[in-house]
């Protein structure tokens, strides 16, 4: 399918954060002596990551392209799987979505040590981005959205995003989405898509240099 022709986008309603993340016993504390502790075994590392191809897996290897990270990507099938490689010692970093690592990095058996959004994010400000770290030219919002099948009518594309307006307008909906470290964010459908289509573009650059093809 196609992402963009065949898919009427509603509206984005919530952002979080890509963060890198190691397991409370690295001795890495900022990106400089994560790269400077991976390349020291170069290619004897890895990084584990949620599915070779996903959003978590190519902002890690857009990481691992621009700082020159000598590691290996080792996919695992779910979020808990890629915790669970990081605090076993198989892996040395992760790239993953703030908000379900929060309980994690809150009992202090991961740390984040940097975030790959374009400005630092609210729920953990005290945290450098990737930019601040010296690795330039990354910035990636996760996003959760609303999309219809292309064709769907317009009027009922405005009904659900005027929905969507009221639901996150509501206070407890606010607070239940920040307490868990994301962000209420809604977008225009015409946004939406633009956000598609710009992450594709990122997307398949990066890809691009690493090898990847699209099945």
């Amino acid at each position: 399918y196609d992402p963009v022709a065949d898919f009427a986008p509603v509206g984005i309603f919530t952002n979080s954060a890509f963060v890198v993340v190691v397991p409370k016993n690295s001795p890495a504390t900022d990106i400089k002596s994560l790269v400077e502790f991976v390349n020291k075994k170069p290619g004897k590392l890895n990084y584990s990551t949620v599915g070779l191809g996903s959003t978590q897996h190519l902002v890690a290897e857009h990481l691992r392209q621009r700082a020159s990270i000598n590691a290996q990507a080792v996919s695992y099938r779910t979020t808990g799987e890629v915790v669970s490689a990081l605090l076993r010692g198989d892996a040395a970093f992760a790239v993953e979505l703030y908000h379900p690592i929060r309980g994690q990095v809150d009992s202090g058996d991961l740390r984040v040590i940097a975030v790959a959004t374009p400005e630092r994010w609210s729920a953990i400000p005290s945290v450098p981005t990737l930019a601040e770290s010296g690795v330039t030219g990354i910035g990636y919002l996760g996003w959760y959205g609303l999309a219809f099948p292309a064709g769907t009518p317009q009027p009922i594309i405005d009904k659900l995003h005027k929905a969507m307006q009221q639901v996150l307008a509501k206070d407890a909906v606010k607070k239940r989405l920040e307490d868990i470290g994301a962000a209420v964010n809604l977008s225009t459908p015409d946004e939406f898509r633009k956000v598609i289509v710009s992450d594709i573009k990122g997307f398949q650059d990066v890809a691009k240099t690493a090898g990847l093809e699209a099945k």
